[in-house]
């Protein structure tokens, strides 16, 4: 279960070229779980999935073509 605890304590340096790595909020959202990678990923690409939740107010433009409420 330790593993599986570690996929989910990101910090900062984790979130390099991400909106999220200068947000006041990161921590807040890490610790509460305010993220979905699964939507992230679906949104920008297994290659970014340290952006931004494609619901915050901060995430860039979804180009995928997929629409989240």
């Amino acid at each position: 279960m330790p593993k599986a605890k570690a996929l989910f304590a990101f910090n900062k340096s984790d979130y390099v070229d991400s909106s999220c790595s200068k947000c006041k909020a990161l921590d807040f959202c890490n610790t509460n779980k305010r993220r979905c990678y699964v939507k992230t990923i679906k949104a920008y690409g297994t290659d970014n999935w340290n952006y931004p939740d494609p619901r915050c107010e901060f995430s860039p433009k979804v180009e995928s073509g997929m629409i989240y409420k």
